[in-house]
């Protein structure tokens, strides 16, 4: 594990914050989704963001092969400070960037991901 930090997101690329909760029904749905879709998304940076305990993220990662998504990275947000910035109300819940890093979408609840890929156009 590391500290993601803003520097870490490449200048000229989409990005997505997903806020998650592994036990999610919804969540695993939209993961699902995600991992179908890789090929789409694979120039999309992918954060996903968390507050379950970190084993659960690291299991759930494995379980759901995202590892081997190198656009795609889990964070660990115990204290869910990321989760108050963005006043989150729900999982899942999507922050969608466009690639001059303007917030092109905020989708609360699972969504399709060719919404999301439309929005990062």
């Amino acid at each position: 594990s590391s500290i993601y930090k803003n520097s870490m997101i490449k200048s000229n690329t989409p990005f997505v914050v997903m806020f998650f909760s592994p036990d999610c029904d919804h969540c695993q749905d939209q993961t699902r989704e995600l991992v179908a879709h890789k090929k789409e998304l694979s120039s999309v940076q992918v954060l996903m963001v968390s507050g379950a305990p970190y084993r659960e993220l690291i299991a759930f990662r494995e379980k759901f092969g995202l590892a081997n998504m190198f656009n795609v990275n889990i964070a660990y947000d115990p204290k869910v400070i990321l989760g108050s910035v963005y006043r989150l109300k729900t999982y899942p819940s999507l922050y969608v960037y466009d690639k001059n890093g303007n917030l092109a979408k905020a989708y609360v609840g699972k969504i399709g991901m060719p919404a999301v890929l439309a929005a990062v156009e």
